[in-house]
């Protein structure tokens, strides 16, 4: 086990920078936890001339755009879409979601416009977001019944002892398995390092004093772990001297480390030891990741399943080609008896019935062959619909039709109306293109928005 080189002294400790060391490395983590840090965020402090830590360029620069905080609150509110939002977008997220307000260490909320400020860059204003975030976290993990239901997988729990709110199930849990561990040590007769018969395993009154000896949560751990962590390396002296505490302090950080798939311990030992309450967030997180690693639940397994779906690419559905003429004839029973009517504002051509009837000639034209051509377009005209013939508009046998350019009545001898069929004949004639090319150019349209329509389901 690495010795800490950090100073004993408690006027030596800066809790400042403590502070701002444990939330950054906890941000990142939250993030891309051990693995796949990108290179730009693997070096995240730098000491001017004077001695004074500083953030490096990139992590100011990832905190002040918003990515980091977007992508953190992405995982913690298990909301994909809140990746690469703004720092606003993820205030109202926390607001709507964990109904956490994010205010500053003067009680006013903080805004995005304090967020994104550069010059100069407000520690204090993003360190409340981070704080925020963290106990989002926390809560997202610990919550009454679920730390009951773990417990009372070892023990009996009474409704006058079930904790009242996050932070007392964090030391109900603690105690609880503590307890147990004492029950152990007693049955069995076992001898605690201390050098004394009396020693007995703690029970912790407040969450953040009594944690800085490291005894209660050492112990926690060899309930779980027993493997990584022997109870018989925990050192339970009463009173524990300075030096005692640290050393098991030293066995959770080396435990975390090492132990667990990745490390939620971003704090010094100091940092424990001289616990200042600004951390008190950084602890809640931390204690939270224990309980999420030792008391692993399905539901949790079943979200973060979901999540990787969610953020997966869609997969492509291919639809198969015969599917698509069995839509075309469903499609084709709920159309309406006549097609929209035909507006043609370049010839001066009467509006009448013929305009919104289906025509059984209108496209034998001398274009006809394109009827042939295109026949991949389905018709426009439903079984039965009524359809008229231009042949009886000058009262002879549509069947008598052979093309346009013959008139409507062949058997006519009077000079005149050979005039007037031939007028006739050119004006239809025209009626018939523009007909044809419209109806052309509708099927065509109908086809497609089908064809979207089959390709989409």
């Amino acid at each position: 086990m690495d010795d800490d080189i950090r100073p004993l002294n408690v006027n030596q400790y800066n809790s400042d920078e403590g502070k701002l060391i444990a939330s950054i490395k906890w941000l990142i983590t939250r993030i891309y936890e051990d693995n796949g840090i990108p290179d730009k965020l693997r070096e995240l402090f730098y000491r001017d001339d004077e001695g004074n830590l500083n953030l490096t360029n990139a992590v100011a620069a990832a905190l002040t755009n918003g990515s980091l905080y977007s992508q953190a609150a992405s995982r913690i509110l298990r909301d994909p879409g809140l990746v690469n939002q703004s720092h606003g977008t993820v205030l109202r997220a926390l607001s709507r979601s964990v109904e956490i307000e994010v205010r500053d260490s003067d009680g006013a909320l903080v805004t995005e416009m304090a967020l994104i400020s550069t010059d100069p860059l407000r520690l204090t204003t993003h360190l409340a977001l981070i704080d925020a975030l963290m106990t989002a976290h926390m809560k997202s993990i610990i919550t009454i019944d679920n730390v009951v239901t773990a417990v009372s997988e070892y023990t009996m729990v009474e409704k006058r002892e079930e904790p009242m709110d996050c932070i007392d199930s964090l030391l109900f849990w603690i105690n609880k398995i503590c307890l147990l561990v004492r029950d152990d040590v007693e049955r069995n007769d076992i001898l605690l390092k201390g050098g004394t018969e009396n020693i007995t395993i703690p029970e912790m009154e407040d969450l953040y004093e009594d944690l800085c000896d490291g005894t209660c949560i050492t112990a926690l751990i060899s309930f779980y772990r027993p493997h990584e962590i022997q109870l018989s390396d925990i050192c339970f002296n009463d009173p524990i001297s300075l030096q005692d505490c640290r050393y098991n302090l030293g066995l959770l950080k080396n435990f975390c480390e090492i132990c667990l798939p990745w490390n939620p311990f971003h704090f010094e030992i100091d940092d424990i030891l001289y616990l200042h309450e600004s951390l008190q967030p950084n602890v809640n997180a931390f204690l939270a990741d224990l309980f999420y690693f030792f008391e692993p639940s399905q539901s949790e397994s079943e979200q973060q399943m979901q999540q990787q779906q969610l953020q997966s690419p869609t997969q492509r559905r291919f639809i198969p080609i015969n599917a698509i003429p069995e839509l075309r004839a469903q499609n084709l029973a709920n159309r309406p008896m006549h097609p929209p009517k035909v507006r043609n504002h370049h010839l001066a051509v009467d509006r009448n019935r013929t305009l919104s009837l289906s025509s059984q000639d209108s496209l034998m034209t001398s274009k006809s062959g394109e009827r042939q051509n295109n026949s991949y377009r389905p018709t426009t005209l439903p079984p039965g619909a009524p359809t008229m013939s231009f042949g009886a508009l000058g009262g002879g046998n549509g069947s008598e039709l052979s093309s346009p350019n013959n008139g409507f009545n062949n058997g006519s001898e009077n000079n005149g109306a050979d005039q007037n069929n031939k007028s006739d004949s050119t004006n239809l004639t025209a009626i018939r293109l523009a007909l044809h090319q419209r109806r052309q150019e509708y099927e065509q349209k109908q086809y497609m928005e089908k064809l979207v329509i089959c390709l989409k389901l």
